[in-house]
């Protein structure tokens, strides 16, 4: 079902009837939670110009919830991506407000505007569409002096879609054109505030509040603002503080100066989904392949009483010529507790999901990823630390390239660290992990020679960067790049600081078949401990291997590009393990478990091969004769 906006906030029983349109399904909640991973969203099928099939994976499994208390529930949106060419002041929202166009007018309590603009996913209290215009407005009933102003502003009011407003440190501009019709007092009075809707409790107050007064002169007014705070699930809205009716025309526009690089998207059509709407694909899955590579599926748009998808929502020749593209994203909340105990009642949530593409292409990296874990779907159930040990403490991680990997890949190029990590939980850096640089050269993403702890004497760093890492997986590029040579161990690793106390920053893969200390060498300290202070260890129970990956020039794979999935094929030449096919990283296995040199010759024996790709690995039993 097409999900409506939840930004008007229930302040009493004169103005229950209007809200209820308006309140999250889940209904208030004492605490929420952002501390789940991200879906991972599969490429849709059935494909028509307003329906879809969406699938998607990487959830808890929600087998027996009951439709009417369901636990998992999905926020779907159809978005429209873009990505800065150059540095720009890029218009992120520009609704083009054209009304009506066969000279009528048409009022409406609540609804969406999608028929009176250029965009999709604008919404609107109170309204009436005329010609070239669209006015917003108390409803008349309400139109008397003295009531207070919050029943003013629940009752009145336009909102924009849900915008990436995240970049340029969540600074941006709205630009809207507004002429006071009609009411009581010379002056119309609007307040006009950005929050997160998936990031602020329903009953969080918003902050950066925008105040403006427009005189009732007959005369239209442009006004300009510039804001800030701006999250990745951006909501701008106006309401009215005061009983009249105002006009906008000409476009409301959502500016940000965005450098070369950066990403966003506008959300332009958003679905609802409750958890037991949603088909498992197949309908009895293999559980014992863990509950996170369940898939599940739903179709959009396919019933009229659920909502259609608008027409040029998925136009993607249209979308094409704009300079953007037509992706879906979606974002998974799982309810905690008893639905009629709503003070003790916990809402967890997820960041959205990386974009799908609807023209399905997705662009191919020119770099080699070398490390002991692919490029995975993150399961937060073995996030590090896993519990708050030091408020506001440092927690380190690294991988280790050992010496006869060194040798292997002598003179090739290190040019940066590809890592996964669980920034979700970081509330208080907007759900980014921040960096804390605390003298001239202190890493943040490193690669060092040596760690303190894992070798004698202090660290030695070779390079390092500075970087704000989003949720999810990250790829940091260094200055200048590092020649690999041999003999000389390398570690890549990522310094952090849980600012939310959240206990979450680290994503690593469970795997108890992998016994190398390599895969991830661990360190923590107490808040204001310096990062030359941190001394890494091996955990004691290698069963978690971290989510990162060297990044090598591509000349390191010889011309087989290692981001496309596809099955390979493992065999034996001589005493050598071969593969062909498009992979990441091979290890090979003694039958006891033993990782060992697979760049060396092989004695005769039988070993098991697994072949890291990112579709997910490849096992298989050699014969070394």
């Amino acid at each position: 079902m097409r999900d409506l906006p939840t930004h008007f906030k229930s302040i009493g029983l004169a103005v229950a009837s209007a809200l209820c349109l308006l309140m999250p399904q889940e209904g208030v909640a004492q605490t929420l939670k952002m501390d789940l991973a991200k879906p991972v969203l599969l490429p849709v099928t059935e494909l028509t110009a307003n329906s879809m099939t969406v699938h998607w994976r990487n959830v808890k499994a929600e087998y027996g919830a009951s439709p009417d208390a369901p636990r998992m529930f999905y926020r779907l949106h159809i978005t429209h991506e873009f990505e800065a060419k150059e540095d720009v002041l890029y218009p992120v929202a520009n609704f083009e407000i054209k009304g009506t166009t066969d000279g009528k007018e048409v009022e409406s309590p609540a609804n969406w505007l999608d028929e009176w603009g250029s965009q999709s996913g604008w919404f609107a209290m109170t309204h009436k569409a005329r010609p070239g215009a669209i006015q917003i407005s108390v409803p008349a009933q309400m139109r008397i002096p003295g009531l207070p102003k919050e029943v003013y502003e629940t009752t009145s009011g336009l909102v924009s879609p849900i915008l990436h407003l995240g970049n340029n440190s969540g600074k941006y501009s709205l630009s809207f054109t507004a002429k006071v019709v009609e009411g009581i007092g010379s002056n119309a009075e609007l307040i006009i505030f950005g929050y997160g809707e998936e990031t602020n409790a329903p009953t969080e107050a918003p902050s950066n509040i925008k105040n403006i007064s427009i005189p009732m002169d007959g005369k239209a007014h442009k006004i300009t603002l510039d804001m800030e705070g701006g999250t990745w699930s951006h909501l701008v809205t106006m309401r009215l503080h005061s009983p009249h009716v105002i006009e906008l025309t000409d476009a409301i526009k959502i500016e940000q100066a965005l450098v070369q690089g950066d990403k966003g998207y506008r959300s332009v059509w958003k679905a609802g989904i409750k958890g037991s709407h949603a088909s498992i694909q197949p309908q009895k899955p293999d559980l014992s392949k863990g509950e996170y590579k369940v898939e599940y599926a739903f179709s959009i748009g396919t019933k009229e009483e659920e909502g259609l998808i608008p027409a040029g929502v998925l136009d993607q020749e249209a979308v094409k010529k704009a300079g953007e593209r037509i992706a879906v994203r979606m974002g998974v909340q799982e309810t905690v507790g008893d639905f009629g105990d709503r003070a003790n009642l916990v809402v967890r949530r997820s960041m959205f999901s990386d974009p799908c593409y609807l023209d399905g292409n997705t662009p191919k990296s020119p770099y080699y990823y070398l490390g002991y874990v692919g490029k995975e779907d993150p399961n937060y159930q073995y996030a590090l630390p896993g519990e708050i040990t030091h408020p506001n403490g440092l927690y380190a991680g690294a991988i280790k390239m050992s010496t006869h990997m060194t040798n292997a890949y002598h003179g090739k190029k290190i040019l940066g660290v590809r890592l996964c990590v669980a920034a979700v939980g970081q509330n208080k850096t907007g759900w980014l992990l921040g960096s804390r640089e605390q003298n001239a050269g202190t890493p943040y993403i490193f690669l060092a020679q040596k760690l303190k702890g894992a070798d004698a004497g202090e660290s030695q760093w070779l390079r390092s960067r500075v970087s704000v890492l989003q949720d999810g997986w990250n790829e940091v590029m260094f200055d200048e790049p590092y020649t690999i040579e041999r003999g000389n161990p390398i570690y890549a690793g990522v310094i952090a600081q849980d600012m939310s106390n959240s206990g979450l920053i680290l994503a690593t893969h469970h795997d108890p078949q992998i016994t190398t200390p390599h895969s991830l060498l661990y360190a923590h300290a107490e808040g204001n401990a310096q990062h030359s202070s941190l001394s890494f260890a091996a955990k004691p129970k290698q069963d978690q291997h971290l989510l990162m990956q060297f990044i090598l020039d591509e000349s390191a794979h010889n011309g087989i590009e290692p981001l496309i999935a596809e099955l390979c094929r493992i065999y034996v030449e001589g005493d050598r393990v071969k593969v062909e096919g498009k992979h990441d990283a091979i290890f090979v296995y003694t039958i006891t478990g033993q990782l060992i040199d697979s760049e060396v010759a092989l004695p005769s024996g039988k070993y098991i091969v697994r072949v890291s790709t990112p579709s997910g690995y490849q096992h298989q039993r050699i014969l070394v004769p």
